[in-house]
């Protein structure tokens, strides 16, 4: 037998078991589509083109090519356009129909739109726009095109496919306004199952999940003295009480949730004394937040209480200014009628020479308000009392009864003063959502 008649007989044999003598030509992998985004994007624009090209790889392994915005004519090939519908960038992909629909395109509103190549300005090519009415709804478009992929986000991370998927340019026409203006949580400081225990790491951690949730804001509870302690999110006291950097000089104890202090039915213990060994999971023989490393179970001097509410400015700063960025507002607030710590009352009494009254006690609002943006970035509000501050303060009505907020009086020609922008006011009764002050003898209405 030959040769030639060895190979035949040879290839016959193989071919009945599948194989062959030629190797494999792998099958042509498509172009990969370019991520382009404006030329001065804003920060959330970039971070959304990122994020659709994270997603990408994470779903098929394909890292898709990013570019800014060139000169002149967008480049070859298939494109995600990621920016904002106002941009240059967006016209210039874009058919003029689809340009006019993006109009109605509101704030936090977002559009996944894949043009097919004879309707778009990019020749023989496809192009996939990814669009909002603002930075925002940019952002959100780009976490909808993950969930497109087969990626589910939940508050604790997100949850990837193992299998991965192929990938191809999708065909998406979807377009999403949200029902309510603020969307977001309040994970509540209740002790052991709150966020006593997180610290900078863990806050941005969940804030970063709230932009693929559609969420937009993020909100703190803060317990006051004795119920059943004082808590570092917020501060009480006078504007004297300040640095000029915004460090505390006067303060009082406060602490979050740590394993040596026992209070709502937990028993303080220390980690060593934990059984079947879970001891060993502790390097320390107390466990909580980092700010209160070194004072669990609560800050013993003046100085370890002002290093408390340093270290909590810090860590609530750096989380608030982290989620300003993606989009999150935030809010702390604290309980009615305000409990004014005791440490703070002695020093009200000490430097007035005067009894803790009710009007003290809105001075002490006043200055922990002015103090608290300098400390951490916060929105204050909460306190369930009418705002005042913009404009003139009270509307006016004959009236010939004196009126009063709190503990001051005054007559009808005398109101216009009685008000200062920024003054918080603590009636004596119950305030209510139509404005009207909180105590019964006023008539006025707030603006």
């Amino acid at each position: 037998m030959n040769r030639r008649s060895t190979l035949f007989l040879l290839g016959v044999s193989l071919s009945v078991l599948g194989l062959s003598l030629t190797p494999a030509v792998p099958a042509a992998q498509p172009k990969p589509a370019t991520i382009v985004s404006p030329h001065e994007a804003s920060w959330m624009e970039q971070l959304a083109a990122r994020e659709v090209r994270r997603y990408v790889y994470l779903r098929s392994g394909r890292l898709l090519p990013m570019r800014t915005e060139p000169k002149g004519t967008l480049p070859g090939g298939d494109l995600i356009l990621v920016a904002r519908k106002d941009r240059p960038l967006v016209r210039a992909g874009a058919s003029a129909e689809l340009i006019a629909s993006l109009g109605s395109l509101a704030p936090q509103s977002y559009r996944l739109k894949t043009i097919p190549s004879r309707q778009s300005r990019v020749a023989s090519h496809r192009v996939l726009l990814v669009t909002g009415g603002d930075d925002a709804g940019t952002l959100y478009a780009a976490y909808h095109l993950a969930e497109v992929l087969g990626v589910r986000f939940y508050l604790h991370g997100d949850v990837i496919p193992d299998e991965p998927m192929e990938w191809k340019l999708p065909d998406l026409d979807e377009r999403a306004a949200p029902l309510f203006a603020l969307r977001g949580i309040q994970p509540f400081h209740d002790f052991p199952e709150g966020p006593d225990w997180w610290n900078r790491d863990d806050y941005q951690a969940v804030i970063g999940q709230l932009p693929k949730l559609r969420m937009n804001f993020f909100g703190l509870h803060t317990y006051p003295e004795e119920r059943p302690n004082a808590e570092p999110t917020v501060w009480i006291g006078l504007a004297s009480g300040i640095g000029e950097h915004g460090q505390v000089k006067t303060s009082y104890p406060s602490s979050y949730m740590n394993t040596l202090r026992g209070n709502w039915g937990y028993a303080a213990e220390r980690t060593s004394d934990y059984s079947f060994g879970s001891a060993a999971l502790f390097e320390r023989d107390d466990f909580g937040p980092e700010v209160m490393f070194g004072f669990m179970p609560a800050p013993a001097t003046p100085e370890a209480s002002n290093q408390v509410f340093d270290r909590s400015a810090v860590m609530l700063r750096d989380a608030f200014r982290f989620a300003h960025q993606v989009g999150v507002k935030t809010c702390v607030g604290t309980e009615t009628p305000l409990v004014i710590p005791k440490p703070v009352q002695e020093r009200l009494k000490t430097k007035a020479r005067i009894p803790l009254t009710q009007r003290s006690s809105t001075s002490s609002m006043k200055a922990s308000l002015a103090a608290q943006p300098r400390l951490t970035h916060l929105t204050i509000t909460g306190f369930g009392r009418p705002r005042a501050g913009r404009g003139p303060a009270l509307r006016k009505r004959k009236s010939k009864r004196p009126w009063r907020l709190g503990r001051r009086h005054c007559g009808p020609r005398e109101s216009p003063g009685a008000v200062q922008p920024g003054d918080v006011r603590l009636g004596t009764g119950t305030g209510n959502r139509t404005g009207r002050c909180s105590t019964r003898c006023c008539p006025k209405t707030w603006r």
